[in-house]
């Protein structure tokens, strides 16, 4: 089922904007939509803000509470304003909009300073029960109790559980069973840790953005489950793949990740 909220209108965002951050929107700076619709906004009061707009789920006060936690921590998280409050059939909530930075390109100390950005993520995070942070984002919803073998998808409209099978949802079967017989106890920590929601200014970390996408899992699934590249891909071979054949930087992340620890 595609969780994309309808986006609200220009009248919508103003009159919300005006209850819950006390100041109507001067202007646009930016928006985005994929599972969300978000928008950069500076208002009359010269301040600039983020307000994301997606559909309700029980987990988002959690998640708004970790970002919250993090940032009184001093990790580089967008400080949250206002949420979640409704808009339209959806909610909305706020937060300060941190410019600048830049994606992580790759040289031979990127996949330490990832690991080490997560790690201290995870030891700075609160502890949080899984069960307010339920359910997961699907791609690490391994436990959920639908009949089918995956979960809802959260970014198409169909049932994956409807396509023709393929080795994916062989190796996807596996690992479910490998993860189901795991156990170990559950810490915070941020399951989309992907290049494209971290900025960096001169090798330090600068801001870690889609704070929807914390989790209490396993600490081992969290590491793992960073199976895409935080950087540049380093491919030596013109097809996307290391000379090890696994994709660029895997290897190298997960390890750090636990030497970090």
């Amino acid at each position: 089922m595609d969780g994309a909220a309808p986006g609200p209108s220009t009248s919508e965002l103003a009159e919300w904007c005006v209850r819950w951050l006390d100041a109507a929107p001067a202007r646009l700076l930016w928006s985005r939509h994929h599972l969300s619709h978000v928008f950069g906004i500076e208002l009359v009061d010269a301040r600039e803000v983020v307000v994301k707009v997606r559909t309700d789920t029980s987990r988002i006060t959690a998640t708004i509470d970790v970002q919250r936690s993090l940032a009184d921590a001093g990790f580089p998280a967008p400080r949250p304003l206002v949420g979640p409050r409704p808009i339209s059939d959806a909610i909305a909530t706020a937060e300060t909009l941190v410019a600048g930075g830049v994606q992580l390109q790759w040289d031979e100390d990127a996949p330490n300073r990832f690991a080490s950005a997560l790690a201290d993520l995870v030891r700075l995070a609160p502890a949080v029960p899984p069960e307010v942070l339920a359910p997961p984002p699907a791609w690490v919803w391994w436990d959920h109790e639908f009949s089918g073998l995956w979960p809802p998808a959260d970014d198409r409209p169909f049932d994956l559980n409807t396509m023709p099978p393929t080795r994916v949802d062989e190796a996807a079967r596996h690992a479910r069973t490998r993860l189901s017989d795991y156990s170990a106890p559950s810490v915070v920590g941020h399951c989309d840790w992907e290049s494209q929601n971290m900025r960096w200014t001169n090798g330090r970390l600068h801001v870690v953005h889609d704070w929807d996408s914390v989790v209490a899992r396993p600490e081992a699934t969290i590491a793992g489950s960073r199976r895409r590249l935080s950087v540049e891909r380093r491919d030596v071979r013109g097809d996307g793949r290391s000379e090890r054949g696994l994709p660029c930087g895997l290897r190298d992340r997960t390890g750090a990740f636990m030497d970090a620890r």
